[in-house]
């Protein structure tokens, strides 16, 4: 029997981070086979190319990453 997935936290780090911003459905424990949505904007504040890198922290285990990059126009 597969035990919820807590999730710890949901987050946007690196230097550029604020060039993006997410917003999710994700309760604090997600039952086995349940699905939540984790959706990201780009609003660039200046040109040129950014990235950054969304990070979901489950509670005692390995937190998981995603590259995000875009590019100002």
């Amino acid at each position: 029997v597969a035990a919820p997935f807590a999730v710890s936290s949901i987050s946007i780090t690196g230097t550029q981070s604020a060039q993006f911003s997410q917003t999710n459905t994700c309760p604090s424990s997600l039952a086995p086979k349940a699905t939540c949505t984790i959706s990201v904007k780009f609003r660039p504040t200046s040109t040129g190319n950014k990235s950054a890198t969304l990070v979901v922290a489950p509670t005692g285990a390995t937190a998981r990453s995603v590259a995000l990059s875009g590019t100002g126009k």
